[in-house]
This record gives structure tokens, sequence and C-alpha cells, in this order.
């Protein structure tokens, strides 16, 4: 299957919007309601793109900058542990750049299938928003 054909699908399955980009897609994926954060409609940003040499699609979420003083690594790296796909990452962009953890996955594209897809980004979001919970010990660090 095609690669925007089975991101459609995926994203038609996690009733996301998706939005098409010169690199790929960015779905807008729902979050399942929690106790924390009840009555509010919650979402993750998923970027995911095909790297045709690799055959491979990468499934990523920038969730916010590293700062060594206001993150519990102990924490963070627990709930990526239970993940089957999602992994976290560093990214810098430029050298002036503050590092971003990145929750992201690659996944095959040979026999992929939508649902299998939207399974991979369903995780991705959800430990990025679990990830996000343990980035700012601090009220004072969040902007």
């Amino acid at each position: 299957m095609e690669f925007a054909s089975l991101v459609k699908q995926a994203a038609e399955t996690l009733n996301a919007t998706i939005e098409p980009s010169d690199e790929g897609f960015y779905l807008t994926v729902p979050l399942p309601p929690d106790e924390e954060h009840e009555g509010e409609e919650r979402s993750e940003l998923i970027f995911v793109a095909h790297d045709s040499e690799a055959e491979i699609l990468w499934i990523a979420d920038d969730v916010g900058p590293y700062i060594e003083e206001s993150v519990d690594l102990p924490e963070m790296l627990r709930v990526v542990h239970e993940a089957n796909f999602a992994r976290v990452s560093l990214s810098e962009r430029d050298e002036d750049d503050v590092e971003t953890v990145i929750v992201e996955a690659r996944v095959p594209v040979e026999n992929l299938s939508a649902a299998f897809l939207s399974q991979v980004i369903s995780e991705v979001a959800d430990v990025s928003d679990a990830v996000s919970l343990f980035m700012y010990l601090d009220e004072d660090d969040v902007e």
C-alpha cells in the first residue's frame, strides 16, 4: 500500500486530523480522557515520514526541551520501558539549540498495515503524553 494511503487510513482509525507537509504528515491524535484532565480534549501532534532508502516509516513527537534539572529521568525511562515500539531520544537541531526530547518509533514498510501503523502512532502519542509528565519538576520551569 502507498505511504500516503497508509497514513490516511491510520489517521481515520485513530480519529486523528491529518496535515500534509513536504516531509510527510502531521497527525493530531486525540488522547483518551484521564482523571487529571477530566473534561479536557487533549491531543499529541505526531509526525510520520517515509524514508524510502531504508524503507521505514519514522513516527515521532517533539515532547519539549531537555533541561537536566527539570526532568525526572528515572520515571521517564520507566514509562518508555513499558512501550513496545516507542523510544526516547535527544535531538539537537543547531549547535546553539537546546536538546529536544523526542519520542519516536521506526517500522519497516514491507507488509505494513494501516491497523498496525495506527497502533504504533497511538503508542508514540501515549508515551509522549506520559513522558511530558516527567519533563518539569517545578511549575516555574513551564513557560
